[in-house]
């Protein structure tokens, strides 16, 4: 088995609860005004209808403001929590590769970076980092960019994130060791309903790959570190605070 550094991702833990809470307070606005409505109710049997324009329009900036808001922050937060399974898949997976891999996970503010990187993995066969992806559909690339159901992601630039977090780390290892390598950049689908059609060779300098054949792209790549570089390279890490298990 792999050693294993670092945790999940805070960014998507803390995320996915702070929309939750969203929801939470908009639910219990919902709960009163359905209280409200109890009440209208009540008063308007009681003949007392000047209370009926106002409870009106307390329904009207339900329907415009809050049943929206619900909706917004459900999918924002379903996006989060989707994210955070797919790292527990890619994680789990990561777990497989032999004792001469160290896994990182959660790389972040390291050389500038904006944003965290979900894994770097160092091993015989190279330094890697992973993107992983949660998205459904069929991915593919159309030339300059990936595509999901023949239509580009709109969040961002997939292949421009992998390759700067290479670059990143890359740079980090550089000034530690003095030594440049190539780091490769890779980014891993992990939904069971995910379909990679881009082929087995890179695009944009960045492999694209599915959950299920990713650890053994990794490990039947061609050995080019020795155990030293790698102890080097595991070194630099530490020294950075992040061999933390």
């Amino acid at each position: 088995m792999a050693h294993l550094y670092g945790g999940q991702s805070e960014y998507l833990i803390s995320s996915e609860r702070k929309n939750q809470q969203r929801i939470n307070h908009y639910a219990l606005v919902g709960l009163l005004l359905f209280v409200a409505e109890l009440i209208y109710t009540f008063v308007y049997r009681s003949g007392l209808l000047k209370f009926s324009i106002l409870l009106i329009i307390v329904d009207i900036i339900a329907i415009i403001f809050f049943l929206p808001k619900l909706g917004l922050y459900g999918a924002v937060r379903d996006n989060f929590h989707n994210g955070h399974r797919a790292e527990g898949r890619a994680w789990y997976l990561l777990r497989r590769l032999s004792h001469q891999f160290h896994v990182f996970q959660d790389i972040k503010d390291i050389n500038r970076l904006w944003g965290n990187i979900d894994f770097v993995v160092v091993g015989p066969t190279g330094v890697y980092t992973v993107e992983v992806k949660s998205h459904k559909g069929v991915i593919r690339f159309d030339g300059s960019d990936l595509t999901r159901n023949w239509r580009r992601f709109t969040e961002k630039n997939f292949l421009k994130q992998a390759k700067g977090q290479a670059y990143s780390i890359n740079d980090f290892i550089k000034t530690k060791i003095v030594e440049d390598l190539w780091i490769k950049p890779l980014i891993v689908f992990t939904s069971s309903v995910a379909y990679v059609r881009v082929g087995t060779t890179e695009v944009s300098g960045v492999h694209v790959l599915h959950g299920n054949n990713f650890i053994q792209f990794i490990q039947n790549q061609r050995v080019i570190l020795s155990d030293s570089e790698i102890k080097k390279i595991i070194s630099a890490f530490c020294g950075a605070g992040f061999c933390i298990k």
